[in-house]
């Protein structure tokens, strides 16, 4: 389920996505079927539903005001596009009890990655019109604020009584954020499991 920030919180942490609509993450509460008859018993069950999975969305960068403009229009730049539900993720990510025992029955929550720059800036960049006349548009960069945001309002949510928090991101980048996320829990276990890519800067077999 949808979850966007309020338009007084986003004001009050400077929180934005690339066209200014607040960010937003998707929260699914824990369930643990009664039916449950696997061999390993889910770890939230053993914690009275007090362990969370915090999954950072990754999807690549703007590399420049023009970019983050035209990124601003779309699901990457805007929660304007936002889907009430969405949880693509599978693995350790799923529901599914009979696939993922142990993390299954974690709240689980899913930050839509919508600042261009993988939760890191903290930024406004104006870009002038591109005809006579027209008003310079505004592109913000705050990944850094909205994950300061969107973390105040997950201990609204019941966060801040965790026992036991999972965060993990992709690309890389998103992985850092993981680290920035524990610094800013208190939670009695936290891990930060990387789920994601390696970039190197190496030529390629092409010589590029």
């Amino acid at each position: 389920m949808l979850h966007l920030l309020s338009a007084s919180d986003a004001l009050r942490h400077g929180a934005a996505c690339l066209d200014g609509s607040q960010p937003g993450i998707w929260y699914d509460a824990p369930s643990v079927p009664k039916s449950f008859k696997g061999t390993r018993k889910p770890v939230a069950d053993a914690g009275g539903n007090r362990s969370w999975l915090i999954m950072l969305d990754g999807g690549a960068w703007c590399y420049s005001a023009a970019e983050c403009l035209e990124r601003a229009s779309s699901v990457m730049g805007s929660s304007k596009s936002f889907s009430r539900h969405f949880w693509p993720h599978s693995g350790p990510m799923s529901a599914n009890f009979a696939i993922n025992p142990a993390f299954a029955g974690f709240h689980r929550v899913l930050f839509g990655y919508c600042d261009g720059s993988s939760f890191l800036g903290d930024s406004t960049v104006d870009v002038a019109g591109t005809s006579k006349g027209q008003q310079p548009r505004r592109a913000f960069l705050r990944g850094r604020r909205n994950v300061e945001a969107l973390l105040h309002m997950l201990v609204k949510m019941g966060m801040g009584d965790a026992e036991v928090s999972t965060c993990a991101g992709y690309e890389g980048v998103e992985s850092i954020e993981a680290q920035f996320v524990h610094r800013r829990r208190s939670a009695v276990e936290a891990t930060a499991p990387c789920r994601g890519h390696h970039f190197f800067e190496w030529s390629s077999l092409s010589g590029s």
